[in-house]
Parts: C-alpha cells; structure tokens; sequence
C-alpha cells in the first residue's frame, strides 16, 4: 500500500500495529464448491503450506469457484498461482471488498448444499460462515494465521504534527492505533488539542467507521476497502485529497 500511496503524492509513514503468525490448523480435506480467501495473509500462509505439493494452492480445490476479498487478496492469489503449472481457477473479487459485498455475489445466493472452505485468520468475522449456512451451505473454516500486536515504542512514532491522516485496515487494527496514538499524544499541541482524535482517519467499512465513532475520532473516513485505491477514493471524496498543502 504504501508504494501506491506514495506514487500518486502522498508521504506514507509505515507503522504497523499487527503482525500476522502462521497457526497449526490442519487444512480441511474435502471437496468444495466455493472457496474463499478473506485477505491477503491468509493466501499467504495457505500457499505456505500447499507451495511444496503437486499442484501448489490450486490444490485446494481444483474444479471450485474461488474468491478474494479485496485486490492485494487477488493479487496474492495471482502470485501464488504463477508458481505452479497447474490451471488457476478464475477469481470473483466484490464490490465492496468486504464480506458484505462477498455476500451480495450472484455466485453466492443459492449454496444450499454447497460445500464452502473459508481461509481466514484467527478471530476474525463470523458474517460469512453464518450468512452462508443460513442458506443451506455446510461451511468449514481453515485459520491459517493470528494476528499479533507488535507496538512500537513511543519514541519510534511518529510526531502527531507530522502526520494529516491516519489509516486503520481493521477493527483490531484501529483499537490498537488509538491507543497507540493516545498514548503518543501528551501534552496537546496546536494541532492535537482533542489528544489527536481530530486527525482524519481512514477506515474500510461502515462497521469500522462505528467502531471509530465510538473510539472517538472526530474525522473518521469511511473508504470503500482497505487498498490504497480504496484510501485514495475516501480521501478525495471528503475533499481531503489531493490537499491544499503537501500530505
């Protein structure tokens, strides 16, 4: 994100809040209808697993419909599928990326007695098992990694007058960032008199941008995913993009 960021102008502080760990969940053998991929760690650490055999990722489920929530899971998916010979099955990505624009594919509606994996993480949403299986889906899930916070130290953050927008590409992500960024805050400065809840920040969903109502923030920005594209679209539509002054 931040090489796109940066591409079109902006000055992108890196800083992140969350690593992503591999678990030891055993992946699920069985012949699937649908599988989907709800970010890129999680084609990450399940192309970990299947790189070394016959067939690579592909070997999920060859002959299934696949889906990746968002472009950076498209085109992990994409780059996973360049390392092996076998065929890669063709990729549905919703619009909305997020589980809620998954949920309105045409692909989707009718799974009653579908087979459905879901690759995700630990902790992560239940929308989409539960939606799914509300339609008559049996649906397993194959948690290959967890995320783990890995805070900075305070004097590695960056200065809250050096920064015009945060952005936040999870839930967890954005109650780690707010406490960071309190923390960080002291004494208010001409720019942080609310303890630097004002600064916009960017968030990829209505439900984030709750979350973000009720942490506080004064400016959230609701962006239409988690990709720079995404940033970008949010920013400009509130008018924060391109600025005034240098971003």
């Amino acid at each position: 994100m931040a090489g796109e960021l940066a591409a079109v102008g902006m000055r992108p502080l890196v800083a992140p809040l969350l690593t992503a760990q591999p678990t030891q969940d055993v992946f699920p053998a069985k012949g699937y209808d649908h599988v989907i991929f709800v970010s890129e760690h999680a084609v990450i650490h399940a192309n970990a697993v299947f790189e070394p055999l016959k067939g690579g990722l592909v070997g999920i489920a060859p002959e299934a419909r696949w889906y990746a929530i968002g472009p950076a899971t498209d085109a992990a998916l994409a780059a996973a599928f360049a390392q092996t010979t076998a065929q890669a099955p063709e990729t549905v990505v919703p619009e909305p990326a997020r589980s809620e624009g998954l949920l309105d594919s045409k692909y989707l509606q009718h799974v009653a007695g579908d087979e459905v994996l879901i690759v995700a993480g630990v902790a992560g949403r239940s929308l989409l098992a539960d939606t799914l299986q509300a339609r008559g889906a049996t649906v397993r899930s194959w948690l290959v990694y967890r995320r783990v916070e890995q805070l900075p130290t305070l004097a590695s953050w960056p200065n809250a007058d050096a920064v015009d927008a945060l952005v936040a590409s999870s839930g967890q992500g954005l109650e780690l960032l707010t406490r960071q960024w309190l923390a960080s805050a002291g004494a208010p400065s001409s720019r942080s008199r609310s303890g630097g809840l004002e600064v916009p920040v960017c968030v990829p969903s209505p439900r984030v941008f709750e979350l973000a109502t009720k942490l506080g923030w004064l400016k959230p920005v609701n962006c239409p995913g988690a990709s720079a594209q995404a940033t970008i679209a949010g920013l400009s539509q509130q008018g924060l993009w391109p600025p005034h002054s240098g971003f």
